[in-house]
This record gives structure tokens, sequence and C-alpha cells, in this order.
């Protein structure tokens, strides 16, 4: 089978694929279907907007727009062909939190589904859009009619083998040609769970991927040429699997790599027991 991921960017209270972040939806769908033994080819939403709106033709912004940040995020491919040869097509978008884009702009169900109507292969929605999305997350979610879509489906629901497939997804960087600031994963939902902006844990219970499958992941990318890395799909980083250790072996396995940042920290994980420790190794081993 033929299979072609259409990443529109996801932004979650718990972490980002907006680029320049390469966010954890594409990557693991990548993994899984290659494992399955499928022909999976990568495209953005950038690549859709150059083919539907700007008829394949990249013109480069007058010096007061600077960057056209609708077509600025585009792959090796080129999406007519691509989707022409597409069996099925895997829509990943999602907005839950309000943010500021300076290099890339997701897509809405409202942009996209016009976009793909025409499309003939069978037709998957993922990513947070599942639970309900707004390019300005926080608000009142788009209300489109997703009868498009032959299915609707979560593809995060089944944690246990992520990370079966977790390193098989860095053969997509194949297909991006820019930098990516790699989105990794150190559990899900959340010990605490009482934030009202928070939409983490209403989407996964409490669970930690073991820091040995976190340090592989990201040496896996690293070994295809990435060296920007951000440990940011948490609510926690303080909460996970020796947090300690797992920047260290990052470091020892990783020597070049460009950029090591965290985000998503409870404050009340900082001043617990423990806590300070942590921090000095997030002041020695994050650039």
């Amino acid at each position: 089978m033929r299979y072609t991921l259409l990443d529109c960017y996801t932004d979650e209270a718990s972490g980002l694929g907006v680029p320049p972040y390469l966010g954890t939806y594409p990557r693991y769908i990548y993994g899984q279907l290659v494992k399955e033994g499928h022909i999976v080819s990568y495209l953005t939403i950038d690549d859709v907007r150059l083919w539907r709106n700007y008829g394949g033709i990249r013109k480069e912004p007058s010096e007061k727009e600077k960057t056209n940040i609708l077509i600025y995020n585009l792959t090796v491919n080129d999406a007519r062909d691509v989707l022409e040869k597409t069996d099925v097509l895997i829509v990943i978008l999602g907005v839950h939190v309000p943010g500021k884009y300076l290099t890339a702009l997701p897509g809405t169900l409202y942009e996209v589904i016009p976009l793909i109507r025409d499309l003939p292969m069978k037709k998957i929605l993922t990513g947070p859009a599942i639970f309900g999305t707004q390019l300005e997350g926080g608000k009142v979610f788009e209300q489109e009619n997703l009868d498009l879509f032959d299915e609707i489906k979560d593809y995060n629901a089944d944690f246990k083998v992520v990370d079966s497939f977790a390193v098989l997804g860095a053969g997509i960087l194949a297909q991006i040609p820019d930098k990516r600031v790699i989105e990794i994963e150190t559990g899900r939902g959340c010990n605490v769970g009482k934030c009202s902006f928070c939409t983490e844990p209403l989407k996964s219970k409490f669970v930690n991927r073991k820091m040995e499958d976190v340090v592989g992941e990201v040496a896996a990318y690293y070994e295809q040429g990435a060296r920007y890395f951000r440990l940011g799909k948490q609510a926690d980083f303080y909460a996970c699997d020796r947090p300690i250790e797992m920047l260290k072996q990052i470091r020892n396995k990783c020597p070049y790599l460009e950029m090591l940042q965290i985000d998503n920290v409870n404050p009340n994980s900082v001043v617990a027991l423990g806590g300070e420790e942590i921090t000095a190794a997030v002041v020695k081993y994050c650039t």
C-alpha cells in the first residue's frame, strides 16, 4: 500500500509540531507504516498549498513580505505526483494552544478540507484535531463537517507500542530538506492533572517512556543528521524516567548536537526533593 502523511502541524500544551519543530505524530505513524512494509511519503500543508494555490510555482517573496510562511516548509516531494499514487492519505492536524508562528502557519480544517475534497483515495484524520482544534487554540473549536474522512483515528491510543517504531520514524528526515528541531516525547498524561489550561490529562493517563528508549530515539535521529532536539512532549520533565541520566547519555551518544532543550515543567517539582539536582543537570547538559 502507498500511504501519504499530510502534516498540517500540531500544537498542544504538551508538545509542539510546527516548523522548525518536527512533532511526534508524523514520525511515529511513519515508523509504524514502514514497519508494516508500506511505502510512505511525507508532505506538509505547504506542499499542498504550493500545488493547489500557487500552481506549483514558488515565487520569491517581496522585500516587504520577507518570508511567505504559507509555502516555506516544503519537502523534497511534489504534492501532485505523490497524491496521484496514494492509496491512503493520513491528515495530521490540530492546535490546542494559542501560539505565534514566525516561519509556518498550521493548516485548519476549514482550509484543508477543500484542498483534499476531490482526491480519490481513502482519507484518515488524526492528531489533536480529533479532540477539537482551532488555529487560535483555547477558543471555540472549528465546527466543520468531517464526513469527508473515511476514518477518524487516534494513532496515539496504544502507547505501549511507541518504542517499537519510534526509531524507524527517523527515516522521515530523508524527505525533509531543511533543518528541524526534533520534538522528543518522554511521557504522556500528567501526575497532577489540575491545570485549567492543559488538555494533556484529558487525552492520556500518566505513563513514562523508559529512559533508554528516549535516548535510543534521539541517537537514531542524530545518526540521520539531526542536531537539534527538544525534550518537550511531556507535562513535567522532572517527572520523567531518570532525567539526569537521560540528559547525560544523550550528550555522550550525541557529542556534536547543536541544541538540546527541555520544555514543560511543574514548578512544584523544581523545589521538591531531588529537584535541585535535576536543575543542575539541565544547566550542565542542555544548550
